[in-house]
């Protein structure tokens, strides 16, 4: 059986297990918006998962990788984010001509060539010196495209919250037919989430938020990126339950388990509608 064999008797899989068993759950409350033609016959076709910090897009990714692989499926989750973090070195070819054509002048040693000094640093001087926007952007969106145009079938990628935002890294995505499918979740949520986590705690804008300041974080990236997120999905999943399922003003969240069920019934969805 070929790969795309392979593909398409997992959707039909899946669809059914879900249909099955998790339709009343979802009600396929969400739209599916195809504002981007994507060409499934060119060859099988990926997702990535774009939201804000907090939301879960990795955790969920990587258990789609797992219904992918179960079902004979290769499926190499790869995070741009780590993978930038490793290679933001002066030897790096994607920094040398990011140096030359955009910057148009040296990255200073003492940003890119101290040893011992965590990436995490070295990336917030740079941000420091030439600024997060454009040139960290932009630097980012060269990395992505390396990334991605170097990468084969099996490899599926866990892109950074802001970078899907960049005309040019959906640009990326939609020439390699990789499908944005947004995860949405209140601000209640996300805070909750980023205040439980360890290695948020350690980002420059907890430091510069506070405990206190937080919600207000949360809710500001939300508010700025909402829309911007709902405009270039193809799919649109709630990480929570509906509000009737509420109880005590407590939000009831679905699990990675539950979001990758039905991310793939709705990729089915798509591809037969």
């Amino acid at each position: 059986m070929n790969y795309k064999s392979k593909h398409n008797v997992l959707l039909c899989i899946l669809t059914l297990l879900f249909i099955g068993n998790c339709l009343p759950l979802y009600g396929c409350k969400q739209p599916i918006s195809q504002k981007i033609d994507y060409n499934f016959a060119i060859k099988p076709y990926k997702f990535t998962l774009i939201g804000l910090p907090g939301v879960g897009k990795s955790t969920t990714l990587r258990e789609c990788a797992k219904l992918l692989q179960i079902y004979g499926i290769a499926c190499n989750v790869k995070s741009t984010d780590d993978i930038i973090r490793s290679r933001f070195n002066a030897c790096d070819p994607i920094i040398i001509r990011f140096e030359k054509e955009i910057l148009k002048e040296k990255i200073p040693d003492s940003i890119l060539k101290v040893e011992g000094l965590a990436p995490e640093i070295k990336i917030a001087a740079f941000m420091q010196k030439f600024g997060e926007e454009p040139a960290w952007r932009d630097l980012e969106e060269m990395f992505i495209k390396d990334i991605v145009e170097s990468a084969d079938d099996s490899d599926w990628f866990d892109l950074g919250g802001k970078a899907p935002l960049r005309k040019g890294t959906l640009d990326i995505l939609h020439a390699h037919n990789i499908i944005p499918i947004f995860l949405d979740a209140r601000s209640e949520t996300i805070f909750n989430r980023l205040t439980n986590d360890d290695n948020w705690k350690t980002r420059a804008a907890y430091f510069s938020a506070g405990i206190d300041g937080w919600p207000k974080i949360a809710e500001e990236h939300r508010s700025d990126r909402q829309k911007k997120y709902c405009e270039i999905a193809s799919i649109i999943i709630s990480v929570e339950q509906s509000e009737n399922e509420e109880t005590n003003h407590t939000i009831k969240l679905k699990t990675s388990e539950e979001i990758a069920h039905e991310i793939f019934y709705k990729i089915g969805l798509l591809h037969n509608g």
